[in-house]
């Protein structure tokens, strides 16, 4: 498996509660968030995955559960698409793959790192992100206190 680090593309100061909490983790610098979301997939302007979903999200990358993984190292259009919002856009690069299913908790599919997001979508993906902390009450958050 070959595995990339993933940094977040434009950190102004990102929430500590964004940050990840197992310093043994040198992968990644944020925390992923479990979360099932729909994602769509484009490969060279054409769609790859219409169905796919996150399995864990972070503001730097994501796990795509899909049994069409793409190749390590590809770059792809994505759109995630949060029940009642503007899907968020970006383009990211698949840093690791898992092409069979291993359990449950081991579903085939891919780890890919974002590239830099437009400001106000990496704005949002933040918000919906601590969003989903707070309702899963694994961070006291109170978004209004701290500009992200």
């Amino acid at each position: 498996m070959t595995t990339m680090n993933c940094q977040d593309p434009d950190p102004p100061g990102p929430n500590p509660a964004l940050l990840r909490t197992d310093p043994s983790d040198r992968r990644r610098r944020a925390r992923r968030v479990e979360t099932r979301v729909l994602v769509r997939l484009w490969l060279n302007a054409a769609i790859h995955d219409s169905s796919a979903r996150t399995t864990n999200l972070s503001v730097d990358g994501m796990f795509v559960e899909t049994s069409h993984p793409l190749p390590v190292g590809s770059i792809a259009r994505f759109e995630l698409c949060f029940p009642e919002e503007a899907p968020i856009e970006g383009l990211a690069e698949v840093t690791w793959i898992r092409p069979r299913y291993e359990g449950r908790d081991r579903p085939n599919g891919m780890g890919v790192c974002f590239r830099p997001l437009k400001a106000d979508a990496a704005q949002r993906l933040r918000s919906l992100l601590l969003e989903r902390l707070d309702e899963a009450g694994n961070a006291a958050v109170h978004l209004r206190e701290r500009k992200l």
